[in-house]
C-alpha cells in the first residue's frame, strides 16, 4: 500500500515537471515557483498537526471530519499569514463574481 502511494507521488511530480517543461516559454517558471516555500511550509505544518491528531483519535467518521476541517483551517490560515499569491487570486475571483 505504501508503494502505491509513493509511486503516485512520484508520478504526479513527473507530470508536473513535464507540464512545466512544455509551457516554459509561456510563463516565467522562477516567478511561478518563488512562493513555493509558502505552500510547502503550510502543507508540512498541516500534515504534522493532522498526524498528531490522528495518533490520538480512533478512526471513525467523526475523527475523519475533525482531521479534515482542522487540516483545511491550518493550511488556509497559514496561507493568509504568509500572504501566498493564491489568496489574492481567490479574492479577485470572488470580487469579480459579485
Amino acid at each position: 500500500m505504501n508503494g502505491a502511494a509513493i509511486a503516485s507521488v512520484i508520478l504526479e511530480l513527473a507530470i508536473a515537471g513535464i507540464q512545466l517543461w512544455m509551457i516554459r516559454k509561456s510563463i516565467v517558471v522562477n516567478k511561478l515557483l518563488s512562493s513555493f516555500w509558502k505552500y510547502l511550509l503550510s502543507g508540512v505544518v498541516m500534515l504534522l498537526v493532522v498526524f498528531i491528531i490522528n495518533s490520538h483519535m480512533t478512526m471513525n467518521i467523526f475523527s475523519l471530519v475533525v482531521q479534515m476541517i482542522t487540516g483545511m483551517l491550518i493550511y488556509i490560515g497559514l496561507l493568509f499569514i504568509l500572504k501566498a499569491p493564491i489568496i489574492k487570486q481567490v479574492y479577485l475571483v470572488f470580487k469579480n463574481n459579485n
